[in-house]
């Protein structure tokens, strides 16, 4: 078969293949420098399909036309690899969803965003903007509870003063979030101490007597103890939230605590009218919930108080495809560099004998 094809065909085929490698590198690094969102739009965009339907055929077609591709394992199942991902990838992308709706009937949101309040459900799918409902789920996600881990570590502590018309907040200064650290502001300020930082603060009351404690089971409220020494002599204790800004006020000054997080968990359940059976998972980033043709990943959280989830929601249509393909490509890559320099030896002394 590949004797009948022109040399001069197959040359220009293979650098064919080469300028859309070499395209398609451009690409990525375009995308790179896009950002998430506007490099998905790039990359679903129709002139986009078009060029991943184009490189697939021209893979197909040069594993039929070259007769070393056939003959070496190891480069076809790399070849075939390629081309399963492209298929995954095409099946699933937006225009994939379009065609599987009009003409099958499947009806999927490849991508958007969820938000469920803890101790709430939800089963609405929203544009990225929250702004428009993209699709009703058939079963909903139940947030029980929601808790973020801290770096406290590397906590920030920032000052800032309001002026006398009460309408302008000015920083004057920032220290390290830790007990010990003092910070000296302007004349007629106070300087500030901090006492004691709380990874978990919480207030209990009993006979009538208040005590401050840092909880040690499971759970988030960081907070610091600050000691207020005021011109006058005078000595005064304040706490700054890290979740509620608004309490962080004394007199003409404000406090932020800052915290980096380190990670953050929904603990969600599916619930499905009529079923007795549901499914519970802890979601965190990179360990998603998949349930019902889509991954719920762990995406954003309220910044503020930590009463909700942000989920992103993905279609999972595709990644069956696209992930047999990387298992070619895996196994094609180790069969062409390691396993056939291991077997081959052997069968031509099987042949010879």
């Amino acid at each position: 078969m590949t004797r009948d094809i022109p040399k001069k065909l197959r040359w220009f085929l293979a650098r064919i293949v080469l300028l859309w490698i070499m395209a398609l590198a451009v690409l990525a690094v375009i995308g790179a420098f896009r950002g998430a969102t506007r490099a998905r739009e790039l990359f679903n965009s129709f002139p986009m399909q078009i060029f991943w339907l184009v490189f697939t055929l021209l893979l197909t077609v040069g594993m039929l036309v070259f007769a070393r591709l056939r003959q070496k394992v190891g480069l076809l199942l790399i070849h075939a690899g390629c081309v399963l991902v492209l298929v995954g990838g095409m099946w699933g992308s937006d225009l994939g969803h379009q065609l599987q709706k009009q003409f099958w009937g499947i009806d999927k949101v490849p991508q958007g965003y969820m938000v469920v309040l803890e101790g709430k459900k939800a089963d609405k799918i929203m544009s990225g903007d929250f702004r428009k409902e993209l699709a009703q789920l058939p079963f909903s996600l139940r947030l029980h509870d929601f808790r973020l881990e801290y770096y406290h570590e590397q906590g920030k502590l920032l000052v800032y003063r309001q002026d006398k018309s009460g309408s302008q907040i000015d920083m004057i200064g920032k220290i390290p979030a830790r007990p010990g650290e003092v910070l000296q502001l302007d004349q007629g300020l106070p300087s500030l101490k901090v006492l004691r930082q709380f990874h978990n603060f919480r207030i209990t009351t009993e006979n009538g007597s208040r005590t401050i404690t840092d909880d040690a089971q499971a759970g988030e409220n960081p907070a610091l103890e600050l000691e207020l020494t005021w011109p006058d002599g005078n000595l005064q204790k304040s706490y700054v939230f890290e979740r509620f800004p608004k309490f962080n006020q004394v007199g003409p000054l404000h406090f932020r605590y800052i915290l980096m997080p380190k990670d953050y968990f929904s603990d969600l359940e599916v619930e499905v009218a009529g079923a007795p059976r549901t499914v519970r998972k802890m979601v965190e980033v990179n360990h998603p919930l998949h349930y019902g043709g889509y991954y719920f990943y762990q995406s954003d959280y309220d910044h503020q108080g930590g009463t909700y989830t942000v989920l992103s929601v993905t279609s999972d249509t595709g990644l069956g495809i696209v992930f047999g393909g990387y298992f070619l490509l895996c196994l094609g890559t180790f069969w062409h560099f390691w396993f056939s320099g291991i077997f081959k030896p052997r069968l031509q002394r099987i042949n010879s004998d």
